[in-house]
């Protein structure tokens, strides 16, 4: 009789028991990231709607002490992880969310250019106007503002400051909030919050 090998039954089941445990620290590892990615996500807008209420509330942003309403923009890096959980609306909700977030930033921080654009062109006129008191005809004045002009104005930005606070206060007034909505339920849950 031959001698029967145990290994030919053994192999087979050694090759499926490892390939499990490799699938199934795969699937572990990749359902952590997902709940990490939701956490993230849900950590994000929720730090953006308390700002946004902070803002409401005030009805004024000063832009020299605003912080950013995103600290960090993770959504186009993780999004993929909620395709299979969010429908195309919930996601394109968030998007909305986040562009209308970083308008608001990008707007801010304009504001806050246009507001030291602003006071320098302020200082101009107060000077032009300085230089019209002391000069003795049209002439002169011109004479002495081309001067000044040239030394101090090199480009015609300091003449016109635009404010960009009705984007703001508009986007603001319209944003709609995600983390109350079935779409913060869904991430709650993926997060394991719920």
């Amino acid at each position: 009789m031959e001698h029967f090998s145990w290994w030919f039954l053994v192999q087979p089941l050694v090759t499926i028991t490892v390939g499990s445990v490799a699938w199934l620290i795969y699937y572990l590892q990749k359902r952590d990231k997902k709940r990490e990615a939701a956490a993230i996500i849900l950590m994000e807008i929720r730090l953006a709607e308390k700002r946004i209420e902070e803002i409401k509330r005030s009805k004024r942003i000063n832009p020299n002490i605003f912080s950013p309403l995103l600290i960090s923009t993770r959504w186009n890096e993780y999004n993929h992880f909620f395709v299979n959980n969010l429908d195309k609306d919930e996601m394109d909700a968030i998007d909305n969310f986040y562009n209308d977030c970083i308008t608001i930033d990008r707007s801010i921080e304009q504001r806050s250019a246009s507001k030291q654009l602003e006071q320098k062109s302020q200082a101009f006129h107060a000077t032009l106007s300085k230089l019209a008191v002391k000069a003795t005809d049209q002439d002169n004045f011109e004479q002495e503002k081309n001067k000044y002009i040239k030394i101090i104005v090199p480009d015609k930005a300091l003449l016109s400051a635009d404010l960009p606070q009705q984007i703001i206060q508009d986007i603001i007034n319209n944003i709609t909030p995600i983390t109350n909505s079935n779409i913060g339920y869904k991430l709650k849950k993926i997060a394991s919050y719920e």
